[in-house]
């Protein structure tokens, strides 16, 4: 009977393309073990799911049906944690009461907030300058549309809808003066 032991390491041997002798012989086991474990027939004893897990580079959690995260965050194999700066990870840990999944979540999050910062400022300073320049040419309806074609070409999806976002605010801010001068 299958286990969700047997179908993760079923799709963990495929995703790396490799047969069940190739397998059993990266670990030195037997093909018909790996044959038992992918159908079910037989469970891993604790060496042997910490090799599935080392060799895969998985969380056993994960191997065992046990976690939707593959990552094994108590080896870091892709070096994630090792990128958070001491001073920051230490009141990561403190806040998350030592949980290295939640501490990465976290700083993700940060780093994500910090670029999406960024990205605002960086607007915004744009559009500052557009204001400054007098000795441009002032910029007629056609010109702008083909300036704003031009410069959303190579946007992604998920920016052009931030962009025409932007451009909505813009014109309730502008309707809102407007309609206060005329009160």
């Amino acid at each position: 009977m299958a286990t969700d032991f047997s179908n993760t390491l079923k799709q963990l041997r495929k995703n790396k393309g490799l047969t069940q002798a190739e397998l059993a012989q990266e670990l030195g086991m037997s093909k018909s073990s790996i044959s038992m474990y992918e159908i079910g027939a037989r469970e891993p004893d604790f060496e042997t799911l910490e090799a599935f897990a080392d060799y895969f580079n998985v969380d056993m959690n994960y191997l065992t049906g046990w976690s939707d995260d593959p990552y094994d965050y108590e080896g870091d194999p892709d070096g994630y944690l090792a990128e958070i700066p001491i001073a920051i990870m230490e009141h990561l840990l403190e806040a998350h009461n030592g949980d290295l999944k939640a501490v990465h979540k976290a700083y993700t999050a940060m780093v994500e907030d910090a670029k999406q910062d960024s990205l605002t400022q960086r607007i915004k300073a744009k559009i500052k300058d557009s204001f400054t320049y007098k000795d441009e040419p002032e910029i007629t309806f056609d010109d702008f549309t083909y300036a704003l074609h031009a410069e959303s070409q190579d946007l992604t999806e998920e920016n052009k809808q931030k962009l025409l976002e932007m451009a909505k605010l813009f014109k309730l801010s502008q309707e809102h003066i407007e309609h206060k001068k005329n009160e």
